[in-house]
């Protein structure tokens, strides 16, 4: 970390024992000003500023749940505009250090003023959006289970050198595409299923697995096993991609780890259940393949929003082999 927020918030609280206001500017190489601050009542803030000359053009910040901004009136900062970011809501308190740390990296990751202002909004609209959604118990099971295995296939496409030619752009899970990973020609949809018989690929609407917009709709599938303390970790999985992602992606990964609703801040929540992958499937979703898409459900006017299961088992006569899928989705990436 580039300031330790703990000796700041030290020297501040000292500063303020009688009372009073107090300030310290942070991650001072940004092109933006960064400040954390302390009230009388003790209360911790967030100041960022820039020049209206340069900003005056861009939208500018909101309070929303969890996330109270504020403009302030500071002559002292000349012509700039000010803004006071704090935590409403006491019982996410502890995300406050790991909150502005990333918001500050976000600025100071860029050289222009207006690009690191536009960046410092745009992540705090993410963490908004994560206060608004996400509890503090962490990831459902669930949701678990499906970031671990969309984590899984980031690495293959790591590996693969897929992400040479696409980049990041191509995960949508995060964003409630109706497939998780997609491409300029073909798209695949991320499946993972734990029962250890009959195993079942739970499909959640009729558009996962409609492919009418792609030249190829492939499906990739984990069969998991749970441990307690045994098997690969989601903090481990997610702290793999980290190493095995070019640099120029990272910004992109976080952004859709955050609008997941995983954060550092609660690692310890997964520190403790693993993963053991049983199996690895390909299949290649086409004429035939068992699924409902929006074409059948034409056909009953009326019915929607479908749930279903499918058995793994019937699927494997769709099966294709890694490297063949691979060629396909490494062609679409540079396409």
């Amino acid at each position: 970390m580039a300031d330790n927020f703990a000796e700041i918030w030290n020297s501040l609280e000292k500063k303020n024992r009688n009372g009073g206001y107090q300030q310290r500017a942070i991650f001072t190489a940004a092109r933006i000003d960064l400040y954390l601050g302390l009230e009388a009542n003790d209360t911790r803030f967030f100041i960022f500023a820039a020049r209206k000359s340069a900003v005056a053009q861009l939208r500018t910040p909101a309070s929303s749940t969890g996330i109270d901004i504020r403009k302030l009136d500071r002559p002292d900062y000349g012509e700039k505009i000010v803004y006071r970011l704090t935590l409403t809501d006491q019982a996410y308190i502890e995300f406050f250090d790991k909150v502005v740390e990333d918001i500050c990296r976000r600025a100071s990751a860029h050289d222009s003023e207006s690009v690191a202002y536009t960046a410092t909004i745009n992540r705090i609209a993410e963490w908004q959006r994560f206060f608004a959604k996400n509890a503090l118990g962490g990831l459902s099971e669930e949701v678990r289970r499906g970031l671990f295995g969309e984590l899984s296939f980031i690495r293959e496409l790591a590996l693969g050198n897929v992400l040479e030619g696409s980049g990041l752009a191509c995960w949508r899970g995060p964003f409630g595409a109706d497939q998780d990973f997609q491409f300029r020609e073909c798209a695949v949809e991320v499946k993972v299923s734990i029962s250890a018989q009959n195993q079942e690929i739970i499909v959640s609407s009729e558009r996962q697995l409609d492919g009418r917009s792609y030249a190829h709709l492939y499906l990739y599938h984990l069969a998991l096993a749970i441990r307690r303390n045994s098997g690969e970790t989601l903090n481990q999985a997610v702290d793999s991609v980290r190493r095995s992602i070019p640099a120029h992606l990272t910004e992109d990964f976080e952004r859709g780890l955050l609008e997941v609703g995983y954060v550092d801040a609660q690692r310890d929540l997964y520190s403790e259940e693993g993963y053991i992958v049983r199996e690895t499937n390909y299949f290649e979703v086409r004429d035939n393949f068992p699924r409902i898409t929006e074409t059948d459900l034409h056909r009953v006017p009326g019915v929607g929003k479908v749930r279903y299961a499918i058995s793994v088992p019937v699927c494997k006569s769709f099966a294709v082999a890694k490297k063949q899928m691979f060629d396909v989705l490494g062609g679409s990436s540079r396409g």
